[in-house]
């Protein structure tokens, strides 16, 4: 199940809850109805920290990469970005009139350390260069702890490395750097404020390779000690760049909050995947995961929680160009210390196309000591399903295929197995001049229980793009329709389905959740709160003529 569609639809479409039939076992918590608003993670989530190899830090329009030569920051321009346009700045001198009070020609590279949200660089006689992250970009700080030797103006300068735009010169109210039409990096103007709170305006200047950021020698002179030197370096989109998207969300009965998980696009060559913990009141915890930092894409993220570790299972798409060819990968996320802790591992990398993969979590040992989710994904010629050991973040089974029709697509499967460990997967079927849902059971070791389940199969109409939830005995399959001739606007249709011991049975046809003529209805997701189903819908409220 990806209940990313959901919580998208509860911000532009329409949702419905009702109740679930009475089942044989519920689970002991029932997470917060709500959930997580999407539209508020995707806007307010950042956070700092050290990941793949290196220290990072990231928000809604960068991300930035600290080493030994200070920083590079790369903005969120989305796709309309031809490539990435990294800026790298990295300090060269200080100065104050003649006197030198660094110079990177003859200092000692200073490794970053962070403290929090902050990544700091000493540079001798109390100089502390800062990068702090914020929501909003890296606020770029220079630290005196007395006042610098010699007379005059102070300046700072530093090496800038871009391929975006600028005009040269002085640019005291700030510099933008810029990709036309398209955004902007934008450094903010220089304030100098002291250690009593009085602050002064400075100046800057650019000439095509560095920066200068100068505070005047009468603010110097008097200034209280400590006094900072202050721009902020932020991402300006000049159009609607949808940076973030594709999200998917599980829940983790331990910690009693979320893992949401997005697509993050910098430029048409790179898309990141991104988490951020959420509690069941909406509010975020503790920082933003860089579950992915590599070029290239990393696509169509799903995230199952395994209960008895409270670990994560991310999984997403990942190829090397947008032609692909697409593998699926994978890493843990440790839900106590939300933290990425395992390194990405490979759950289908062979030769075909491996796309769209689905996850579903167990809160049930597997063999004894094994904590598993299973993967469902389209490998090109059919779908399959894997199953990994979170604990040791290793493929432990499979893949199997569950249908081998190449025509086969858009799987998705039950977010739990629930107490027993059967996981309904279903997926949609083209068959040129009809689409229909199927789906299939397996337990939580990925033997099939029931290998052809028969869910929306009409003829006349067309049925996809499915998602499904439930408690591995029962579950709501909830797929999108034509209103007629399999074209047109689409309604949104469910159908019950119940485990009967050895097959899986419908008890009931399909019922109609939302199916106003003329309007529609698309991009159904169903989410099961143990005592009710929440389904969630886009929908356009255009007359379609």
């Amino acid at each position: 199940m990806k209940p990313q569609a959901m919580h998208t639809a509860l911000s532009c479409g329409l949702a419905l809850a009702f109740a679930a039939p009475a089942f044989a076992q519920q689970p002991t918590t029932i997470p917060g109805e709500g959930g997580p608003d999407i539209a508020s993670v995707f806007s307010q989530s950042f956070g700092m920290d050290f990941a793949h190899g290196a220290l990072r830090a990231g928000g809604p329009g960068y991300k930035a990469v600290f080493d030994s030569a200070g920083m590079e920051y790369t903005p969120a321009l989305g796709a309309s970005a031809p490539m990435n346009y990294p800026v790298r700045l990295t300090l060269t001198s200080i100065k104050r009139g003649e006197t030198t009070l660094y110079d990177a020609a003859t200092a000692k590279a200073a490794s970053p350390q962070q403290e929090g949200m902050v990544a700091s660089y000493k540079h001798g006689d109390g100089v502390v260069e800062t990068f702090e992250a914020r929501v909003e970009g890296v606020k770029h700080n220079f630290t005196f702890a007395s006042a610098p030797a010699g007379v005059g103006d102070l300046v700072v300068e530093c090496r800038l490395a871009t391929q975006l735009a600028a005009s040269h010169g002085n640019c005291d109210q700030g510099l933008s750097l810029q990709l036309a039409g398209i955004g902007a990096v934008e450094i903010g103007a220089v304030v100098g404020i002291d250690a009593a709170g009085q602050s002064s305006s400075g100046g800057m200047s650019y000439d095509g390779s560095s920066v200068r950021f100068v505070l005047p020698a009468t603010y110097v002179d008097q200034a209280a000690y400590p006094m900072v030197l202050d721009p902020i370096i932020s991402t300006t989109a000049l159009i609607n760049t949808n940076a973030a998207k594709d999200p998917d969300v599980a829940f983790d009965e331990s910690f009693d909050d979320y893992l949401v998980v997005w697509e993050h696009q910098f430029s048409q060559l790179d898309i990141d995947v991104r988490g951020q913990k959420v509690d069941t009141l909406g509010a975020l915890v503790t920082t933003q995961i860089f579950i992915t930092a590599q070029s290239g894409h990393e696509i169509n993220p799903s995230v199952g929680n395994v209960d008895a570790g409270s670990d994560y299972f991310v999984a997403f798409q990942n190829g090397a160009s947008p032609f692909g060819p697409w593998d699926i990968r994978g890493l843990r996320v440790d839900g106590g210390t939300v933290t990425t802790t395992s390194a990405t591992i490979d759950v289908a990398a062979t030769t075909a196309n491996e796309t769209t993969p689905d996850v579903s979590g167990d809160n049930t040992s597997i063999g004894g000591s094994l904590d598993g989710c299973i993967i469902v994904f389209d490998d090109g010629t059919g779908i399959s399903a894997t199953k990994v050991d979170v604990s040791t973040a290793a493929v432990v089974a499979g893949p199997i295929t569950l249908s081998a029709a190449s025509t086969a697509s858009k799987p998705a499967i039950s977010k739990s197995g629930g107490i027993d460990g059967r996981h309904l997967i279903i997926w949609e079927r083209d068959f040129t001049t009809d689409r229909d849902v199927r789906g299939a059971l397996v337990d939580r070791d990925l033997n099939v229980l029931d290998s052809s389940i028969s869910i929306e199969t009409s003829a006349a109409l067309d049925g996809y793009n499915g998602d499904v939830d439930g408690d591995g005995t029962q579950w709501l399959v909830a797929f999108q329709q034509s209103e007629s001739g399999n074209s047109g606007p689409c309604d949104v249709l469910c159908r019950r389905l119940v485990w009967n011991g050895s097959a899986v049975a419908t008890p009931s046809g399909s019922e109609v959740i939302e199916g106003a003529p003329g309007i529609d209805e698309r991009d159904p997701a169903i989410g099961y709160l143990g005592s009710k189903y929440v389904a969630a819908w886009a929908a356009d409220r255009k007359s379609v003529v």
